[in-house]
């Protein structure tokens, strides 16, 4: 996930990560040229984004990335570790802890020649898969 603003968002990858991100893909403000705040897919937040927009389908960018695995958000705790729910709020996510679990990654080499879904490493389907099913959206596409 990226996004251009002022905020902070628990879970956020490591400052080498995210520049190595942002240098790939070119992940800076279009009319702004500021830098995309780098961020690994954050399930509750994108769960809350389907709810809000309700969206059906998804398209997943970046299979492309080769990372040795590829860590998720998959909830949130509080400070005295509780399971707590996502609320888009600064005040309330300055707060809270990402529980992040890794999936393994991929040869994003191999996922760039793909010319259909069935063409992608193992891996990869795997993790559109795991997306898919934790946001209860069927893909619509990956590039």
């Amino acid at each position: 996930m990226s996004s251009v603003g002022s905020r902070t968002m628990p879970g956020e990858f490591d400052s080498k990560t995210e520049i190595q991100v942002r240098n790939i893909f070119g992940e800076y403000g279009k009319s702004t040229g500021r830098s995309r705040g780098i961020l690994p897919p954050d399930i509750p937040a994108l769960r809350h984004f389907r709810n809000v927009g309700d969206f059906e389908y998804l398209v997943v960018t970046h299979m492309d990335a080769s990372f040795i695995s590829i860590p998720i958000v998959a909830g949130y705790k509080d400070s005295n570790k509780n399971p707590v729910r996502y609320r888009p709020y600064q005040w309330y996510l300055d707060f809270v802890h990402p529980e992040i679990v890794s999936l393994p990654g991929w040869d994003g080499k191999a996922a760039n020649k793909a010319k259909n879904g069935t063409e992608l490493p193992d891996n990869a389907l795997r993790f559109l898969a795991f997306i898919s099913e934790a946001l209860d959206v069927k893909l619509a596409h990956a590039t």
